[in-house]
């Protein structure tokens, strides 16, 4: 019964660790009436779609994605702004090229209580 459970155990365990692999990579940017300006750590495109979203507890925030050319500079490629006095969250799915970097960048206007942007590949 014991080397069942030790099979069982380890199974689960080895199964875990394979299934996080398998999960996107998001990286996360903030902004509040301290820090009106921030983006996100770029992630890598998987040739399919990706998402990037915001939400906004009070205020404006505008978030803008960008992708890195061959060149290594950034273009924008689309963008959204949410004002709101109350809770608000939006998010775009959007196709990210294979190999191609993306990242969100967030702008806030001064009275914004908390702003909170992602990208996911």
């Amino acid at each position: 019964m014991r080397k069942k459970m030790f099979m069982l155990g380890l199974v689960l365990i080895l199964s875990l660790i394979g299934a996080s692999s398998i999960f996107a990579e998001t990286n996360n940017a903030t902004v509040s009436p301290s820090k009106l300006y921030d983006v996100t750590i770029p992630v890598t495109g998987k040739g399919q779609y990706g998402r990037y979203g915001l939400e906004v507890t009070k205020g404006q925030v505008q978030a803008v994605l960008s992708e890195q050319n061959a060149d290594g500079s950034w273009s924008n490629v689309h963008d959204f702004t949410i004002y709101t006095s109350t809770k608000s969250s939006h998010y775009i799915d959007y196709w990210m090229k294979n190999g191609t970097r993306y990242a969100v960048s967030l702008f806030a206007v001064k009275d914004t209580e908390l702003g909170q942007g992602y990208v996911r590949n």
